[in-house]
């Protein structure tokens, strides 16, 4: 893990971090461009940023998973397939969409996405809530907080320790730093129960993720981020401009195609002002951006 996560420092330390991260003159190229699939656009989230603000929105340490491989793996059975419409009851957790703010914060929250997801998905809507991210940022030893974290290590917190719900401790790091791992919720009066994965493990490639989207739930994935994809507005985003910035976790909800390109639908954690509402399209299929080398859920 060490050596991935100096592989990626090293990339990004050629970087200009100090120039805007919103380049008018990539948008123009990649929206000329012949065969584009997705539109580049001056997303308000980022307005006024440098690239090396904007990389303090990202925090996915990219590695390979530790964790067991699900051997059962079956063939999927649809060319499309979205979490809220395979379970409604669940749909608005699946579709909520939320914001880390100016910390490295994706991984917990890619992680307690999923958890809330497929704890909702499991008790048929009964259990229907928000777990927190903030409990994982502030209590997760083996990651760094708004300094980043690993998926697997992130998930595996999720089976040992689990996390309670955001109304019990909401969350408080979008400026950028951790309070104190509490022993008891920060809001008074609310619930202080945990809420554990019965287990985590490794879910990596097309045929995987789509089996895990179409029978269990939405997934965590993790993906290298270069500085195109911080101007996505639209579209079946691939890798078309600009350098190396990082890392970064999302949650993939579905898959589908759109005009012919095969696409992930996942939901970001940059509020809805950014791309679609605050979701995003990726080429599937081919391992844009090691999307698919990167995926671990895990079991209710």
């Amino acid at each position: 893990k060490i050596v991935a996560f100096l592989c990626v420092v090293a990339a990004v330390s050629a970087l200009n971090l100090d120039a805007p991260v919103l380049d008018d003159a990539m948008i123009n190229e990649i929206n000329s461009a012949n065969g584009a699939t997705w539109t580049a656009g001056r997303n308000p989230v980022f307005e006024g940023m440098t690239l090396r603000e904007a990389r303090k929105m990202l925090g996915g340490l990219m590695s390979s998973s530790h964790l067991a491989r699900n051997t059962f793996i079956a063939a999927p059975g649809n060319d499309e397939s979205d979490a809220r419409d395979t379970w409604p009851e669940c749909a608005d957790r699946i579709g909520n969409i939320l914001d880390q703010g100016h910390c490295g914060s994706c991984w917990a929250f890619a992680a307690s996405e999923v958890a809330s997801d497929r704890t909702c998905i499991a008790s048929a809507g009964a259990t229907n809530l928000q777990l927190s991210a903030q409990d994982m940022v502030s209590c997760d030893t083996g990651d760094f907080g708004c300094n980043g974290g690993y998926l697997d290590v992130s998930m595996q917190f999720l089976v040992d320790t689990g996390i309670r719900s955001e109304a019990c401790v909401p969350y408080a790091s979008g400026g950028g730093s951790e309070p104190p791992c509490a022993d008891d919720c920060t809001v008074a009066g609310e619930d202080n129960t945990f809420y554990h994965l019965s287990s985590a493990y490794d879910c990596a490639g097309e045929a995987a993720i789509k089996n895990e989207i179409e029978t269990l739930g939405p997934v965590d994935v993790g993906f290298y981020v270069y500085q195109d994809f911080f101007s996505y507005t639209s579209g079946v985003y691939s890798h078309q401009s600009g350098s190396l910035a990082g890392g970064h976790a999302v949650k993939i909800i579905g898959y589908g195609e759109e005009d012919g390109t095969p696409f992930w639908q996942v939901a970001n954690s940059w509020g809805s002002t950014w791309g679609m509402d605050g979701f995003f399209r990726i080429l599937r299929g081919t391992d844009e951006c090691s999307i698919e080398s990167q995926c671990v859920t895990g079991a209710v």
